[in-house]
């Protein structure tokens, strides 16, 4: 585990390096540490890699709709997939059609992907073939789906882990077996941190000024204490408000202000920024 400089946690005023902690609780204080989701994300794809898994696939939103999962542009997507099978899979929409991914109607849990192909008995649309086609020219054969439990309406989460090339689904199993209670684990914690860090996708969503009339919005300003304070005018105001809803695709200050809550771009530390 070399992949971060070691951080010490803390035991009432002791500070007790990382390498006197179990493997497990090492792992798991690495991702908490992380402060950016780069960080976490790298570190997440060595603690699978530990287990067998080389290949992850992780998408999540805070804003999802009834029935689907809302706008893209406010999902959080994290892989280590090469781009061409991505821009296959996402981008014309084959993740839509596979069978190693059950329906979160299942519930949330982590699935072998054994089980959906098991519980999958009827004939394989044409769109399925061609998916289980690719699948197998990039040897997507073996692995696990999570699909994260979360007590919000509009939260939404799931991740695939895919087994090096050479592990069978029976190699994947026994692992599972073993360790899948901590690698699941592992994958709530990445999960619940991630949706709590800005993501590199939105970071740049806002400039400082609608961040800015944003918060005080937020904090219960109105648009004429708001150009007092900043010694702007009402319409100047009133203009990045605009434009921070354009950014969001908000139809109201209110649904911006959420939106940019939900995608922690409100109250950012100036190092988050």
């Amino acid at each position: 585990m070399g992949f971060l400089p070691v951080c010490p946690t803390f035991s009432g005023n002791k500070e007790i390096p990382l390498s006197t902690l179990s493997p497990f609780h090492e792992r798991a204080e690495r991702l908490i540490q992380c402060k950016s989701i780069e960080s976490l994300w790298e570190c997440h794809v060595e603690n699978m890699a530990g287990f067998g898994f080389d290949r992850l696939l992780y998408v999540a939103t805070t804003l999802s709709q009834p029935g689907n999962w809302g706008d893209p542009a406010d999902r959080l997507v994290l892989t280590n997939y090469p781009a061409p099978v991505i821009d296959t899979f996402i981008g014309q929409g084959l993740h839509r059609t596979t069978a190693k991914i059950p329906s979160p109607a299942e519930g949330p849990g982590a699935y072998s992907w054994r089980k959906s192909r098991i519980a999958n008995d009827a004939p394989p649309t044409r769109a399925e073939r061609a998916h289980m086609a690719l699948c197998n020219k990039w040897k997507i054969t073996a692995g696990y789906t999570i699909w994260f439990s979360d007590l919000r309406q509009r939260r939404k989460g799931v991740m695939g882990l895919c087994a090096k090339v050479g592990l069978s689904q029976a190699d994947v199993d026994r692992t599972w077996l073993e360790h899948g209670h901590e690698i699941h684990a592992l994958c709530n914690i990445l999960h619940l941190k991630a949706l709590s860090l800005p993501s590199p996708d939105h970071r740049n969503l806002l400039t400082s000024r609608q961040r800015e009339v944003l918060n005080g919005i937020a904090d219960g300003l109105s648009t004429q204490d708001l150009a007092s304070k900043m010694g702007l005018s009402r319409a100047t105001v009133e203009k990045h408000l605009r434009l921070a809803r354009q950014a969001l695709n908000a139809e109201t200050t209110a649904n911006a202000i959420h939106k940019a809550s939900e995608l922690h771009q409100l109250f950012l530390l100036r190092e988050a920024v």
